[in-house]
């Protein structure tokens, strides 16, 4: 809750804010939490520092209440994103990388919500540019302890805080 307050204060506070921005929706978007080797193209799911994070997540959230989780299907995703959905006694709902449009439309659809996104250093820049139309500001590539808030308000306006969780990754 805290968080949210923080975010929908920040928009509100903006000079283009109106009364359409009264429907604030904040997405929370991760890196999916530290990832065991795998070749190329495979998948391992997470390190135990990856679920010291996932962990670590669910515990920055829970006061929060999300009214989705979304991961891509990957287990590294799908890990880091379980670990929130069982604090939060809900469910992940699966989204295709490939297709950012239809989970945009799928969060637009939600207006006034805060969501969970779960992807990857690729996938995030994609759907944070969907999203707001604006280029994704952060070039570093996503390190695994970031915790992009965005808010987006009613009538296109939108603020991106960057915050840490967790221990800085090795």
């Amino acid at each position: 809750m805290k968080l949210f307050l923080l975010c929908a204060s920040l928009l509100l506070s903006a000079p283009a804010a109106h009364a359409e921005d009264a429907k604030i929706t904040t997405v929370f978007m991760v890196r999916h939490a530290e990832k065991n080797p795998h070749p190329p193209g495979g998948d391992a799911g997470l390190s135990a520092q990856g679920q010291l994070r996932a962990v670590e997540l669910a515990r920055v959230l829970s006061a929060e209440h999300l009214a989705a989780i979304y991961s891509t299907s990957f287990g590294r995703a799908l890990m880091t994103a379980q670990a929130v959905a069982q604090t939060q006694r809900d469910s992940v709902t699966v989204y295709d990388p490939e297709h950012p449009e239809k989970l945009a439309e799928s969060i637009r659809r939600q207006s006034g919500s805060a969501i969970l996104v779960v992807g990857h250093t690729d996938t995030l820049p994609e759907l944070y540019e969907t999203l707001t139309g604006a280029a994704f500001p952060d070039s570093t590539n996503a390190p695994y302890d970031k915790l992009y808030v965005l808010v987006l308000g009613g009538s296109g306006a939108h603020r991106l805080l960057t915050l840490h969780y967790g221990a800085r990754p090795q």
